[in-house]
């Protein structure tokens, strides 16, 4: 069952986000997200949102329900 705040993000942003909208949710700029997710590769958190990930042709989007839960649980 999922939980609202899974939910909401669902409702706002579709089954998958793109890196602008997970930089905006996250408070950076796209550049300085795909910066942190490269150079951080092993931290645990980017490690989370690094598996989140899925490529559409030559673009990286991220799964929002696995995002929810990821971020459901840092809170």
């Amino acid at each position: 069952m999922k939980n609202k705040f899974e939910e909401a993000m669902v409702a706002e942003f579709g089954l998958l986000m793109s890196p602008t909208q997970l930089a905006k949710l996250l408070g950076r700029s796209p550049e300085a997200l795909r910066a942190h997710l490269t150079r951080y590769k092993n931290d645990n958190f980017c490690k989370s949102l690094n598996g989140t990930s899925v490529k559409v042709g030559r673009r990286v989007y991220y799964r929002t329900p696995e995002v929810a839960e990821i971020l459901a649980c840092r809170a």
